[in-house]
């Protein structure tokens, strides 16, 4: 994890982060039947409005990255409980599942395949 982190630090004055609209339009347009975060926002919404919503999720994504800076209704969660054995006798019997919101969600999607798998295979290749 260290020998990550110092590869993203090294790489982190040649990355800036310009996302296209059209790259936001096509991922909404993939999102699938997922359950709605914090914001209570269907998943339908953000697939049927993909083309009309992506301009301005666009320019808050760019903003958000280059900026590091995460909007804070972004992490907010749903946390429900889901038993993890039956029959449940004690607290302990159940496991936490926090759901955020759809695009910080989208957005992680987005960096871990077009930023954090490459960098790990090229840190792969150069060790």
């Amino acid at each position: 994890m260290a020998n990550l982190q110092s590869f993203l630090t090294q790489q982190q004055h040649d990355i800036h982060f310009d996302w296209r609209e059209y790259l936001i339009c096509v991922a909404l347009t993939k999102i699938k039947h997922t359950a709605t975060g914090y914001d209570d926002i269907p998943y339908w919404y953000f697939k049927l409005f993909a083309c009309e919503i992506s301009p301005i999720f666009c320019k808050s994504i760019n903003t958000s990255v280059n900026h590091g800076f995460i909007p804070d209704n972004w992490k907010k969660a749903v946390i429900s409980p889901v038993a993890k054995c039956h029959p449940v006798v004690d607290v302990r019997d159940f496991r936490p599942i926090s759901v955020t919101s759809l695009l910080y969600r989208l957005v992680e999607k987005i960096l871990i395949n077009k930023y954090i798998t490459p960098a790990l295979a090229k840190l792969q290749l150069n060790d």
